[in-house]
């Protein structure tokens, strides 16, 4: 009786979470897991207020998803469901997030990915007439082959998160000049840089990365925005710092990043920036001691 009454109160908030979303639109996907703990887990990275809602079935192993199509994507919800340690048909978990699942939670993986690829169609495709020779056939399907390779290169230098870092490190240079007024300014545009981000557009490897980064990564940007001194910008500037780090490991830049030291900084306990700069010009105090500091490694 108590099951009962159980699945009946999760069928109504299912149905009344649904009503809640906006934009509807509801999938089926298929999700790697064995039980009663992955469900949890599972639907745990599937749901969030009024945006997305996901029902996972043990037995049949499909994911029921509603999402608001104006906030988010099927592939946006999978990527988060990997990284909480589950395969799905179009994102595999890293290894250290499967390895950290329960003994009873690590299903038997594949290693594969089950759903068919996306298929780029070819907007000039070679059509052979009767009487043309392979020679020219050839010809004409080398010149497509260069145009989807232009295209190719031209889509892969497209940098999703270059308005972020190219504000970070405004933000970083307006601190360096003791500017807190300028800092306020450069955070709020990171604030809306960071928000702007379509995680469809990045790389899986960066889109992990970026997904247990960004709650931190907009939280101290608004911080810095609301900050009432510069002091408190700077210390926000320190964790702020965390986050880009990890992301620019992931997603090395066509420049070298310098990873820079400060010793003295928050009572000695010290801080690091980033910075596009070989020489040292330290955010933390500004003119007061701008060379203090070194540089602990360069990212390229």
């Amino acid at each position: 009786m108590k099951t009962i009454l159980l699945t009946a109160l999760a069928v109504i908030t299912a149905i009344t979470s649904q009503a809640q979303i906006k934009n509807a639109k509801t999938e089926t996907y298929k999700v790697q897991g064995n039980c009663s703990m992955c469900k949890t887990k599972i639907e745990k990275a599937a749901t969030i207020k009024k945006q997305s809602l996901g029902v996972w079935n043990e037995d049949t192993k499909l994911l029921t998803l509603t999402y608001n199509s104006m906030k988010t994507s099927g592939d946006e919800v999978l990527k988060r469901i990997a990284l909480v340690g589950y395969d799905n048909e179009k994102f595999l978990a890293p290894d250290n997030a499967y390895a950290n699942l329960h003994g009873c939670c690590q299903y038997e993986r594949t290693g594969k990915i089950t759903s068919k690829p996306d298929i780029v169609k070819n907007p000039n495709p070679v059509i052979t007439t009767i009487g043309q020779t392979s020679n020219e056939v050839a010809q004409e399907q080398g010149k497509i082959a260069t145009k989807v390779e232009v295209q190719t290169k031209t889509s892969v230098a497209i940098q999703p998160l270059k308005k972020v870092m190219d504000n970070y490190f405004a933000l970083k240079n307006a601190l360096v000049t003791d500017n807190s007024k300028e800092a306020t300014t450069i955070s709020a545009s990171l604030l809306v840089a960071l928000k702007e981000v379509n995680m469809s557009d990045l790389k899986n490897d960066v889109n992990i990365v970026w997904m247990s980064s960004k709650d931190n990564l907009i939280k101290d940007a608004q911080q810095i925005t609301n900050a009432k001194n510069i002091d408190a910008q700077r210390k926000q500037l320190s964790s702020l710092s965390k986050s880009i780090y990890a992301l620019l490991k992931v997603d090395k830049q066509s420049f070298p990043v310098y990873y820079n030291y400060c010793p003295m900084y928050n009572n000695g306990k010290g801080a690091n920036w980033l910075s596009t700069e070989a020489s040292i010009k330290n955010p933390y105090f500004g003119a007061q001691m701008i060379g203090c500091g070194k540089t602990v490694e360069t990212i390229k």
